[in-house]
């Protein structure tokens, strides 16, 4: 059934056949390790993301079901912001795919994803994607971690503490070499609470003029309407979840696309309660250097 633009059923079989025959690895991809290690799938304007295993797998599904299958106001807000779900996949053999991901990912059979969701493409159609992950929040550990998870990712960044973000990822377009270059997490961890604005300068670098201004408020009023949702709700406690800007570096000839989008649900935590602070610092931060 559709609802909201979610497809919240599993497939048909003659869609799974005509899946096989599409599928390609996806070369956005610019944060997770989890992900560049199992292999995201892209098939026109969706992509295959694997689950991950246990408890994580399961919150990041509930988390999607619970806001494209749910009718309920508090949600309608953020909804826009959240890639589409279209439902879990599972592999079987007859599909080809375990030996295509295989192939493609230099991975062994045996450690082929099984399970897939299917999300929006964010980047469909787009002709020189950009990308900037951030991961959002000033606590990048969850409530019930032992202490030694919780002294490591405090000394593992510090400069998040601060900010309430840091750069997991960043695909920038070249319009003068006509070439992207991209920039990893150990990026992200160099730098500092007084270099970090650098960022954002050059990932819109390739835009000019009106474009760059068209993009930059439209990215902003994105980034508010996310802000002002945060400021209410106390249903969710975002704990690793990022937000990913993105936009087409090709301007010539071609209207603006750009947009901010919530993902990467695993550590979405239910039954916490209250304000989410560390990550509305963030976005606080984020807009006003955006701003600047």
């Amino acid at each position: 059934r559709q609802v909201h633009g979610g497809d919240c059923s599993k497939s048909s079989s003659s869609q799974r056949d005509a899946l096989s025959m599409t599928l390609s690895p996806f070369e956005h991809s610019v944060g997770g390790s989890h992900d560049d290690e199992r292999g995201i799938l892209v098939n026109g304007n969706c992509i295959l993301k694997p689950v991950q295993s246990g408890i994580r797998g399961e919150r990041e599904i509930n988390f999607y079901e619970k806001v494209w299958c749910n009718n309920t106001s508090e949600l309608a807000t953020i909804r826009q912001f959240v890639p589409r779900y279209h439902g879990c996949e599972e592999v079987h053999d007859e599909w080809g795919l375990t030996r295509f991901v295989s192939q493609h990912f230099s991975l062994p059979l045996t450690c082929v994803p099984i399970r897939y969701m299917k999300l929006e493409n964010l980047v469909h159609d787009m002709k020189k994607p950009c990308v900037l992950d951030l991961k959002m929040g000033t606590i990048t550990h969850e409530p019930d971690a032992p202490a030694d998870k919780i002294e490591r990712e405090r000394t593992k960044f510090p400069f998040q503490k601060i900010v309430g973000f840091r750069v997991v990822g960043m695909r920038v377009f070249r319009p003068e070499s006509d070439s992207f270059q991209r920039f990893d997490k150990h990026f992200g961890r160099s730098l500092t609470d007084t270099n970090f604005h650098l960022v954002f300068a050059d990932f819109f670098k390739a835009l000019r003029g009106n474009f760059r201004q068209q993009v930059l408020s439209q990215v902003l009023r994105q980034l508010r309407m996310i802000e002002e949702w945060f400021e209410t709700q106390t249903v969710f406690r975002f704990i690793a979840s990022s937000l990913l800007i993105y936009f087409d570096g090709q301007t010539h000839g071609h209207a603006v696309r750009c947009g901010v989008r919530m993902i990467d649900f695993a550590h979405v935590r239910d039954d916490v309660g209250g304000i989410d602070k560390g990550y509305m610092h963030g976005l606080q931060v984020l807009i006003k250097t955006i701003e600047n």
